[in-house]
């Protein structure tokens, strides 16, 4: 029991040490991109000059070469219908294999034991009232 509780410690903080590598990488790549951007306002404005400018040559990349991007569009297209008979496929031998026609829901199993103190089931049943009552008598 022991040694099952140190081996979940040890894999909690090798996790747990990878998340932190993965942190301080991405924060060492977001500083060094901020330390390389330029700090004289002429250098900023032809970097910010440059980058638009980068940007709408690449939005504007299918206006130039049409023939490309109808080509892509096809290729992209055959990929994706590929794509979904793969799914089917895979889905289908899935539910084949574990014998699923359709969803199930878990059987609703009777709780063993409800903690109500003390009290035991017949302690739970409401008192019968009603039917004959009993006279008093001396009046």
């Amino acid at each position: 029991m022991h040694q099952a509780k140190a081996m979940k410690a040890t894999r909690l903080h090798q996790f747990s040490g990878a998340v932190i590598m993965a942190i301080f990488k991405k924060a060492l790549i977001l500083g060094t991109a901020i330390a390389l951007l330029p700090t004289d306002k002429a250098q900023q404005t032809e970097f910010y000059k440059r980058s638009t400018d980068a940007l709408q040559w690449t939005m504007t990349f299918c206006d130039r070469n049409q023939a490309i991007c109808t080509e892509g569009n096809a290729l992209w297209a055959t990929f994706v219908q590929k794509a979904e008979f793969g799914a089917g496929v895979a889905y289908t031998l899935f539910q084949k294999h574990f014998n699923i026609d359709e969803p199930r829901a878990l059987p609703v199993k009777e709780p063993l034991f409800e903690r109500r103190g003390t009290l035991k089931p017949e302690d739970m049943q409401p008192g019968w009232r009603g039917g004959a009552q009993t006279s008093r008598s001396g009046a």
